[in-house]
């Protein structure tokens, strides 16, 4: 039985050379020799990348507005990549690269969400997930002055935080402030204000801005003093004997309590001042005009 034996070549068209050597062409000859003669013919031959699998060394990467990220290089075990994309979009200003390595420098705050990065080639395409959330820089909260004295019933001027960092969504403080003040959120930063509506003894209070990034917090120290108080006699003048005791006088208080009360001049010798009410009574000893 005759033998047939078959031989393929890679071929230039372009010089009419078949070669085994041209290891870069994809036509080819198939040609058929036996003892009767031979045959050829040609045809083409594709032959794709090999399927590849990519990988993240991360499954969830948390970024920070600003900060330029690490590159996150995909790991592929298949042939070389030719495109990659991200299914949604990948947040402002990360990228991702023909290769598939994320980087970049975000530029919006972002909430957690799952992106699905898909390789291409000849060989087809491979896809692989990863979570990405951009938060905000931590607040960097600074008040000045950190000390304040104010008055009972008194309105204060607006005491508000400077901050080098990302804008605080949150202010909190912690104990309670004095009655009639108040924290609140402006433009980034942390605001009190308000009427104090009772005296406070000197105390700590620490103040915290915070926001996706992190917090920050600042200890003031706040004293509320009572209001000055007011006295009103009515009548505004009087006349006494000598030697006769008078009808205590007292006036009409308002404002702040008094905690003492004098006189000046000194009253007629005599007559004396409660310390607390303002109050005149007593026997006047000698005349005065």
């Amino acid at each position: 039985k005759q033998k047939t034996a078959y031989e393929i070549y890679q071929c230039d068209w372009s010089s009419d050379v078949c070669s085994s050597d041209l290891l870069s062409a994809t036509k080819f000859t198939l040609a058929a020799t036996k003892s009767g003669g031979s045959d050829s013919k040609s045809f083409s031959l594709t032959i794709n990348d090999a399927h590849h699998v990519i990988t993240y060394p991360l499954s969830s990467v948390i970024a920070t507005l600003g900060t330029t990220l690490t590159d996150l290089q995909a790991s592929n075990t298949g042939g070389v990549i030719s495109s990659c994309s991200a299914q949604p979009a990948l947040p402002a200003g990360i990228t991702l690269s023909s290769v598939c390595t994320i980087g970049g420098t975000p530029s919006l705050i972002s909430d957690p969400a799952i992106y699905t990065i898909t390789a291409s080639s000849s060989g087809g395409s491979a896809s692989s997930t990863i979570a990405i959330t951009v938060i905000d820089r931590a607040p960097q909260l600074s008040i000045s002055p950190s000390t304040q004295s104010f008055i009972k019933n008194t309105a204060i001027s607006s005491w508000t935080s400077t901050n080098s960092g990302g804008d605080a969504t949150l202010c909190s403080v912690s104990p309670a402030l004095p009655s009639g003040l108040s924290i609140s959120l402006a433009s980034g930063n942390c605001l009190i204000s308000g009427t104090p509506t009772a005296v406070a003894l000197t105390s700590a209070y620490t103040v915290t801005g915070s926001n996706t990034g992190g917090a920050s917090s600042k200890i003031l120290t706040i004293t509320v003093n009572d209001e000055a108080p007011t006295l009103a006699f009515s009548p505004a003048s009087a006349l006494f004997t000598k030697n006769s005791a008078i009808n205590t006088i007292s006036p009409a208080l308002g404002g702040g309590a008094p905690t003492s009360c004098s006189a000046l001049p000194a009253l007629p010798q005599g007559l004396g001042l409660n310390g607390y009410s303002c109050a005149i009574s007593g026997t006047p000893t000698v005349t005065a005009t």
